[in-house]
């Protein structure tokens, strides 16, 4: 049997596999049964890639799309908190160019749109998925200022790099994963895996995309696996199409942002690591009031 985990650290997807190359052939392995656990944003991209190549392809899940942690993502396409930096710039280059060819589709109902955003830099090191996006424009700091339209930035901010991104609306965006899903063949069966080896007693292939869920099913129990909690405002207003994104921050678990999202703005917002309640936290709420 064999195991391939997907751990969700952001909220867009990646459009690749890794190690794929433990799958079987789809063209010689057609009885071949592939189980994905978890209908979050990754799970369900994972299941529909297996079915575009031909697999038979089951989805178990816990909660349903718009239940899981994707929907409440802001959301926008940066390689954050994704590691190591090599591979997240090859992944990342991947879902760049994905997403910039289901825009091209040009149905609103995906929930894919083109921004401008600006990334705060403190460094004078560039991320290394640079080549790989559109319209790069270096910017001084007071060329950042001048972007935002405001006189004042975070402090430590000593220049900037302006190009394009992709916003995704979430509440959108899943619904369609979904969609897409059932139209190519996928069944999905809503259930709670409590022990890994229940899964590989009906299946040949297990592709895990339970995230942290992995902490908690008997036979992976991956107590390496921990939550990084971000809270955020939702504004009854929406922003300029300017998309601005510190994630340094005043320090390593605040970066800022601001998302335009159309009728409403998110901003934020917090990294804090080990911190698994999804509750608001009332002292963190404060701050970002008075920051706004």
């Amino acid at each position: 049997d064999d195991l391939v985990t997907g751990v969700q650290t952001c909220a867009l997807p990646i459009f690749l596999m890794a190690n794929t190359q433990s799958l079987p052939s789809a063209e010689t392995s057609s009885k071949q049964k592939i189980l994905v656990l978890g209908a979050g944003v990754i799970g369900l991209t994972a299941a529909i890639r297996l079915l575009e190549e031909g697999y038979d392809v089951e989805l178990w899940t816990k909660d349903m799309p718009l239940d899981t942690t994707s929907a409440t993502a802001a959301a926008f396409w940066d390689p954050y908190l994704v590691q190591p930096e090599e591979d997240a710039a090859r992944w990342g280059k991947v879902s760049y160019e994905k997403f910039g060819e289901l825009a091209e589709q040009g149905e609103e109902s995906l929930g894919i749109g083109e921004r401008t955003m600006v990334l705060a830099q403190r460094t004078d090191t560039d991320p290394l998925w640079k080549e790989d996006v559109n319209g790069v424009v270096d910017l001084t700091r007071e060329q950042v200022m001048q972007a935002l339209g405001t006189k004042e930035l975070p402090e430590g901010i000593t220049r900037g790099m302006q190009f394009q991104t992709w916003m995704v609306d979430m509440p959108k965006y899943l619904p369609f994963l979904m969609k897409k899903f059932e139209e190519l063949g996928g069944t999905l069966i809503q259930k709670d895996v409590g022990n890994i080896e229940e899964a590989h007693a009906s299946h040949d292939v297990v592709v895990n995309c339970t995230g942290l869920g992995s902490r908690d099913i008997k036979g992976i129990e991956d107590r390496t696996l921990y939550p990084v909690a971000g809270q955020i405002i939702v504004l009854r207003r929406g922003a300029e199409e300017i998309l601005f994104f510190d994630p340094d921050g005043d320090s390593a678990d605040k970066p800022n942002y601001v998302v335009p999202r159309g009728e409403t703005t998110v901003i934020g917002g917090t990294a804090m690591v080990d911190l698994g309640d999804t509750n608001p936290n009332e002292a963190t709420r404060s701050e970002e009031h008075t920051s706004e």
